[in-house]
């Protein structure tokens, strides 16, 4: 009672718990834009996975010159490589934070950016928020040029909105931008920690969080640069170490989907079936309902599809199913 409530937000440490593989070029990048928040109590935490680079070379510097600007510091690289949900897990075990803030160390965050989560976490008192994100590439760094119109993940105008169907919405498509997540340590504590049964650890997360009535709210507000590159986990191009990660995550997406589907009206023909329709209006469109879907976004959903077709499928189902996407097709 009484208490001014921007002084009782601001007491609060938020941990930033940065995730880094290989990401020499862009490491800089990730730190400046952590320690340019306008933010007071930042907690830093930097987990290197083994990199194969100079990237904690460049973490041990710069945090070494910048350490004292945060309320603690912690940096280090495992002696193996963990894998990313691993890693991110042992590094969410060490933060002392009322609020953690994921970050991979190829993205960097934009101007007032915590301060704007924390509110707006106070304000609608939920579980787990995200917000939009600037699309970048390997040529953008901090800090962003104001100058330039960056595409956005979400439509800027129409935001995304949130109701009582996210767990139907989030089976048929992961439209959660992992990025842009902002949570309350609470949370964890409360729903669990990311699944290491599978290779990324956001999906999994989202569908347990809807599943079990998680307050989960959108900020309309551009919060992250998220950097799209060939090496991104849900994103593929070609050659055989291409293919292998692709295999590893549709195997993982397979997994999920199965796990999921007796929660679930849809089936996993049906979740298919929209991956496909949203490939077909990306061809005619180049957008569907609120994501915006990049060439690299269409090519991923495409190679999807052909893994599930050429795995789940036998000759009757696919055929069952390709006259469903032709009926789709010509409602459309």
């Amino acid at each position: 009672m009484g208490e001014d409530k921007s002084t009782k937000i601001e007491d609060r440490i938020v941990s930033v718990v940065c995730i880094s593989y290989n990401h020499e070029n862009y490491i800089i990048d990730c730190l400046e834009s952590i320690l340019y928040q306008t933010y007071p109590r930042i907690e830093l935490i930097v987990a290197d996975d083994k990199s194969q680079d100079t990237t904690y070379e460049k973490i041990k510097e710069w945090c070494g010159k910048n350490k004292d600007n945060f309320v603690s510091c912690i940096y280090y690289s495992n002696e193996q490589n963990l894998g990313v949900v691993r890693n991110i897990n042992k590094a969410i075990n060490m933060a002392n934070g009322e609020y953690i803030k994921l970050i991979a160390t190829d993205d960097f965050l934009l101007k007032d950016s915590i301060s704007k989560m924390v509110e707006f976490t106070e304000e609608t008192n939920s579980d787990y928020i995200f917000s939009n994100a600037f699309v970048i590439d390997e040529n953008t760094h901090f800090p962003i040029d104001s100058g330039i119109e960056y595409k956005t993940i979400y439509n800027k105008s129409k935001g995304v909105t949130i109701d009582n169907n996210v767990f139907e919405r989030l089976y048929r498509s992961n439209f959660i931008a992992a990025p842009t997540v902002f949570l309350p340590r609470k949370t964890y504590l409360k729903y669990g920690m990311y699944s290491e049964r599978y290779s990324f650890e956001d999906y999994e997360f989202n569908l347990r969080l809807a599943k079990n009535n998680a307050k989960i709210a959108y900020l309309n507000e551009i919060t992250t640069a998220y950097r799209v590159l060939k090496s991104s986990e849900s994103h593929f191009d070609s050659g055989v170490e291409e293919e292998k990660r692709f295999k590893r995550y549709n195997e993982s997406l397979t997994k999920i989907l199965k796990d999921y589907s007796k929660d679930s009206s849809q089936s996993m023909e049906r979740f298919y079936l929209n991956t496909i329709i949203t490939c077909i209006l990306f061809k005619y469109d180049g957008y569907l309902d609120e994501f915006y879907i990049k060439e690299r976004d269409y090519m991923s959903a495409k190679c999807k599809c052909v893994y599930y077709l050429e795995t789940q499928l036998g000759l009757g189902h696919f055929l069952r199913f390709l006259r469903s996407i032709i009926r789709k097709i010509k409602g459309i």
